[in-house]
């Protein structure tokens, strides 16, 4: 792998500068180099690819680019700027391959996390909007499946439809996005045994659901013992998690959730930072411990300004609202709902509700956005600098 990097940089880009996402030498590097310093060398491909017309080899090798940024956790903004100013402005959505197709997907993902007007939380998962639409691309012949079931499984996900997003990865366990690509493969594997955690906190008396969450998780930790930097921030969550099923022990969950929170900040992943945060907000608001909301304003605060998922944050704040008002049940409001308002999106999935509220009192969720209660930015920026 060290041999074929350094071959790499020593044989003109215009030829081989744009190592194909699948290919064994890519594969072997990202086992042992982090993703980011991958990507080094493909930006100057990909211009040198524009620069001579290739535009065949400029598509790989953005999908490259979106691929790593996307799993590294840059800002969705400047990426979707990015990747749509190389699209329109180099014709490259003229062509119709596979590559091609595996851009829009991703593009339309990273689109519809910004996203803010969504009629449903449902509509969010839906790979609708300016790059591409759902119908139309299950309808055309020799399209890449892996890819558009990846994204219909991040999306459902991050929206908190896990028994939907259980099932998409459930199609692609045995693609070959999974077994070419090591980079995205890690990703799928943490998101896929997430959502069956989820999935089993859900329907608890499914253990087939925890069977497969523990089995990926392994598969995780294999990476991360044979010294995968990129499996390793990955791996902590997962061990947050299982920790969550085997103990009820505040102080050791506590240190677990700190412990993952402290890493994915120095490795510098804000998405997966900004999930470290919710996972923990989730846990401690299950066993009504207030720490859940310091967790879960620091999440929403993440998404939205460092990782730019503004829906994600929308939808998560609905969500907080939940959690605060399943703590004091005496303290609930009455809301006043408007079904002639165009703007209401509907209520949060009930999959985000963790089995653990079952037999309480019941509280009322909130079902539009008027409903919700933005975190103070401020305060949490203040509180940010005085603990640094």
């Amino acid at each position: 792998g060290m041999l074929s990097l350094k071959l790499l940089s020593f044989i003109p880009c215009k030829y081989t500068g744009c190592t194909v996402l699948g290919s064994t030498a890519f594969c072997i590097l990202a086992q042992k180099q982090r993703l980011r310093k991958l990507l080094e060398p493909i930006p100057q491909a990909l211009n040198e690819a524009l620069e001579v017309g290739s535009i065949v080899h400029a598509s790989v090798c953005l999908l490259e680019v979106i691929s790593i940024r996307l799993v590294t956790g840059d800002n969705l903004y400047s990426l979707g700027k990015f990747a749509r100013n190389i699209l329109y402005q180099q014709r490259i959505n003229e062509l119709d391959n596979k590559v091609i197709s595996q851009v829009k997907c991703l593009l339309q993902l990273i689109l519809n996390l910004q996203c803010e007007d969504y009629g449903t939380w449902k509509d969010a998962t839906l790979l609708n909007g300016e790059i591409m639409n759902e119908d139309q691309y299950k309808s055309v012949k020799g399209r890449d499946s892996s890819t558009f079931y990846f994204c219909k499984m991040f999306l459902n996900f991050m929206f908190g439809f896990y028994k939907e997003a259980h099932m998409f990865g459930k199609k692609i366990c045995q693609s070959f996005l999974v077994k070419s690509c090591v980079a995205l493969s890690t990703i799928f594997e943490f998101y896929y045994s997430l959502s069956s955690y989820r999935c089993y906190e859900i329907h608890p008396r499914r253990r087939k659901y925890l069977r497969t969450a523990r089995r990926y998780r392994r598969l995780v930790r294999r990476r991360h013992r044979n010294g995968n930097p990129n499996a390793t921030p990955c791996y902590r969550l997962l061990e947050v998690e299982e920790l969550r099923h085997t103990s009820d022990e505040i102080s050791e969950l506590s240190d677990a959730c700190t412990l993952a929170i402290e890493l994915q900040m120095v490795e510098g992943y804000s998405h997966l930072e900004a999930l470290a945060n919710e996972q923990a907000g989730r846990i401690f608001g299950a066993l009504r411990c207030y720490a859940a909301d310091r967790y879960l304003n620091k999440a929403i605060f993440v998404y939205k300004n460092k990782w730019g998922a503004t829906a994600k944050c929308l939808w998560l704040q609905a969500a907080h609202k939940y959690y605060g008002e399943g703590r004091s049940h005496h303290q609930s409001k009455s809301k006043n709902n408007n079904n002639n308002n165009e703007n209401n999106i509907s209520s949060v999935p009930h999959e985000v509700f963790l089995s653990n509220h079952q037999g309480e009192d019941s509280t009322t969720v909130p079902s539009t956005l008027e409903d919700t209660e933005p975190c103070n930015t401020s305060n949490l920026l203040f509180k940010e600098k005085i603990r640094e």
